[in-house]
């Protein structure tokens, strides 16, 4: 089996943007990269079936992020409510949880890296891309599926979509609640599987170009961190519409993980239960 690790194998926050057999494709590429002033940059020297490639990997700054510099609650607040205020039920629920996930790590002395900027800017696009007033589990999967998808936090953004999902569900039942998915590592099986499987989707979804030519290169499998394995062989990554093609994928998988939550957590009377709209749901809140 040869590997292409999709993050450097000695610092996970770089992530792969560049392959190659040409070695001087390879050293205009790293000076092009190391030239910008947003990314640090590391590469890598690999061997598949005797033939030497040639990898690169980068990772970008991060600059300040005000929401995270928030020490007042009231001034966050008045701040969501400033820039979010016909989406702040959604908005808040979504922040709030995901605070308290950083602070409980932080007791426990292990901060939650921050591996982009958070965008809470996305979250009303997402809001507005789902095609409400379908059958709530249609709905709940779109709702999954679009905020994975657009990833708008800085970390744990499965986590947070399958709280939305919760807090979706609960506003139609009360009663409901989809079991804490744990720290990464303690997933549920039906959980895991779920999220390994988004997670190879969207990064097909992301690199296909770039797959598509380590295939050629040689390689038969992509490694991500947390040792989530993808076998090119498995997906039909030479497809012209590629990016739309795992998009659907991602969905697809994702309405049968919105009917295993629905199973797990006796609730499958949602399923015959028609959708009243976004606003309503907001409402709601």
């Amino acid at each position: 089996m040869n590997v292409l690790p999709y993050h450097h194998p000695d610092d996970k926050q770089f992530s792969l943007v560049f392959v190659t057999d040409d070695r001087t494709a390879f050293e205009d590429r790293l000076q092009e990269e190391r030239d910008r002033d947003d990314i640090d940059v590391k590469d890598l020297t690999d061997d598949v079936d005797g033939n030497t490639r040639y990898v690169v990997f980068t990772d970008t700054h991060q600059p300040a992020n005000p929401i995270l510099s928030f020490d007042d609650k009231q001034e966050l607040r008045q701040w969501l409510r400033s820039e979010f205020d016909d989406n702040l039920p959604v908005i808040n629920a979504i922040y709030t949880y995901f605070d308290e996930l950083r602070s409980t790590k932080r007791e426990r002395g292990d901060p939650l890296e921050a591996y982009k900027q958070n965008e809470l800017e996305k979250i009303p696009e997402i809001l507005n891309s789902v095609e409400w007033r379908q059958t709530v589990p249609e709905v709940g999967a779109e709702l999954l599926s679009e905020f994975i998808l657009a990833h708008p936090m800085p970390n744990t953004n499965h986590r947070t979509a399958i709280v939305l999902l919760d807090r979706y569900f609960q506003s139609f039942d009360n009663d409901v609640t989809i079991p804490d998915t744990g720290e990464t590592g303690e997933w549920y099986d039906w959980a895991s599987n779920y999220v390994e499987d988004s997670k190879r989707l969207l990064t097909l979804r992301r690199r296909h170009r770039i797959f598509r030519y380590a295939k050629k290169l040689g390689y038969d499998t992509i490694k991500r961190k947390d040792d989530v394995l993808i076998r090119l062989e498995e997906y039909d990554i030479d497809r012209n519409d590629a990016f739309k093609h795992f998009e659907a994928k991602h969905l697809a998988r994702t309405e049968r993980f919105v009917q295993t939550v629905l199973e797990k957590t006796d609730a499958t009377h949602l399923g015959d239960v028609k959708d009243d709209g976004k606003s309503a749901f907001v409402d709601r809140l």
